[in-house]
């Protein structure tokens, strides 16, 4: 059995899913973490304690707890309510990964980051090594929370934070980087009809709306929050990209949330001025022949590559 293999029958056995024995979605999504803990540089031997900041339902704080090993910590936070989430609830997946091989390395904290470290600030904890924003920060809503969000880490003077974010960047220079464009082009789109919707939303609030569900919103491009976490006291010591694993979903599951009937019906209802209703409608066929584009061909939709990066305090 591959290293690999063993890391990810650890994990399948810690995290809670459906069925039995391994989950090749699931696998997918931790072969992504493991990924980026190795681009990092996390190590057992270093012993690290880790903040994984918007942790969710902890598929990468599972990972972050392999990685630190024995001797180190990962405290998994996110303010959103407990009964969050589909088909597990963050408290369900939480408590599961708690009872498990892997829960004496785990904390869960239900705080925003701001709170969080002022909490701790008050009560002289310990500290910690690093602070993670794995695929998290496009949840946020806009580039000044962005920023606070930095700005808090560098306050508490945590030494580094490790990033990683999608790119909808692409390159087409020849045959075979054209076929891989082609191939994140329905992610890329869908990505950007849902950054359109949330800015939307920003720009005509009504206080009777629900809130928005959507997995991206504020989102900034890579360039865009390097720049932002520099102005609040940071900068990039590391940096590379990495292409998930071809069986990771992602971008198949979010151009389908822009092809399914309920996003239109969602920017609708929002009652919008017409041409900016259509700045959000047009990506739907965009995303639609896309994947269409991509089913001719007997092609999946992949998920974008991502920009991974260790930041330091300046």
């Amino acid at each position: 059995m591959s290293a690999d293999e063993d890391i990810l029958d650890t994990l399948s056995a810690c995290f809670l899913h459906k069925g039995t024995g391994r989950d090749k979605a699931l696998d997918s999504t931790f072969a992504h973490r493991i990924q980026l803990c190795r681009a990092w540089g996390i190590r057992d031997e270093a012993a690290w304690r880790v903040l994984d900041v918007g942790c969710g339902q902890a598929e990468s704080t599972a990972v972050l707890a392999y990685f630190v090993g024995d001797h180190g910590h990962a405290t998994g936070l996110d303010p959103a309510a407990p009964s969050y989430g589909a088909p597990f609830t963050l408290e369900q997946s939480q408590d599961y990964l708690k009872k498990s091989a892997l829960g004496p390395r785990i904390t869960f904290v239900r705080s925003d980051l701001a709170d969080f470290l002022h909490g701790r600030s008050d009560s002289g904890a310990v500290a910690f090594d690093a602070a993670v924003f794995c695929h998290s920060l496009w949840y946020l809503a806009d580039r000044d929370v962005v920023r606070a969000q930095f700005a808090a880490l560098a306050k508490a003077r945590i030494p580094r934070v490790l990033l990683a974010e999608y790119s909808t960047g692409s390159s087409d220079d020849d045959d075979a980087a054209a076929a891989a464009a082609a191939a994140k082009r329905p992610h890329q789109l869908a990505a950007r009809a849902q950054m359109r919707l949330h800015a939307l939303r920003e720009q005509y609030p009504d206080p009777e709306r629900s809130p928005s569900t959507l997995n991206i919103r504020g989102a900034l491009e890579v360039e865009e929050l390097l720049a932002v976490a520099e102005d609040a006291g940071w900068s990039v010591a590391r940096r590379g990209v990495v292409t998930p694993p071809e069986e990771m979903r992602d971008g198949y599951w979010e151009a389908r949330i822009v092809t399914a009937p309920s996003f239109k019906e969602e920017v609708v209802s929002l009652r919008l001025p017409k041409e900016q209703e259509e700045s959000v409608l047009r990506y739907i066929p965009q995303v639609e022949q896309a994947m269409a584009h991509l089913e001719a061909v007997d092609k999946p939709v992949a998920t974008m590559d991502v920009v991974w990066a260790v930041l330091e305090l300046q």
